[in-house]
């Protein structure tokens, strides 16, 4: 059988759609989801008992599960050259841009 082409038809058209979450990615998810939701009230018992810098690091790491950092990129131009951005000062503010 032919290797699958960019462009093309897949092969398996009754395949898993762009986006969907496979089977163990869904199960996981709702057993986390479980675990937190069963334990919030444990969570924010042991939470109100910490103070200063140990409350502090432990609400910062928790946030990370909540809402991940964002990857860093460094953008460039073409062919990885800099990119460079002219400020033209001399333009009226009453002018449309």
């Amino acid at each position: 059988m032919p290797k699958y082409i960019k462009g093309q038809p897949t092969p398996n058209p009754g395949g898993r759609g762009k986006g969907n979450l496979n089977k163990k990615t869904i199960l996981l998810e709702t057993f986390m989801q479980t675990v937190v939701e069963e334990n919030m009230d444990r969570f924010l018992e042991e939470l109100s008992g910490m103070k200063g810098k140990q409350y502090t690091d432990t609400v910062m790491a928790a946030m990370e599960y909540l809402k991940p950092k964002m990857q860093r990129v460094e953008v460039t131009g073409a062919d990885g050259n800099e990119i460079k951005i002219n400020v033209n000062s001399n333009l009226d503010a009453t002018e449309n841009v």
